[in-house]
């Protein structure tokens, strides 16, 4: 009997690529975001600091690694079925979470969309990549 588990190949690839995202969203809404944050590039600059990309890197870690274990238990078995449990995931759990904080934080729903846009696709990349590159053990 085939056993689903964790391919540690999809789950780096899926690290990566969460950070590609990442850097790739904010890098495209990264005026609006600013904005949305009432930030400039000049406090930014005056402010910067290692810890947000520390932070990201092991989020991206976490999020990968606990995706990658719930796809096992579920189990999903192909990129499409991982694509759209992941929109699930991630709307479910982490995007109606940021509307109702930013709600109750009086932020704009420019920040909301924007944030919580960058959260579907990365869980999106996340679902295909772990729902497509299965790893089986026989048991």
């Amino acid at each position: 009997m085939r056993k689903l588990v964790i391919n540690p190949w999809a789950v780096l690839v899926c690290i990566i690529l969460s950070m590609v995202v990442g850097a790739t969203w904010y890098g495209i809404f990264a005026e609006q975001w600013m904005a949305a944050n009432d930030l400039t590039m000049e406090f930014i600059e005056k402010n910067e600091t290692s810890t947000p990309y520390i932070i990201a890197t092991i989020g991206s870690v976490i999020t990968c690694i606990c995706m990658a274990w719930v796809f096992t238990k579920i189990p999903v078995e192909s990129a499409i079925n991982g694509l759209l449990i992941a929109l699930m995931l991630g709307v479910g759990f982490n995007f109606m979470s940021t509307f109702t904080h930013n709600a109750f934080a009086f932020k704009s729903f420019d920040h909301t969309w924007i944030d919580g846009g960058e959260t579907l696709v990365h869980f999106a990349v996340l679902g295909l990549i772990l729902g497509g590159w299965r790893k089986y053990k026989e048991s």
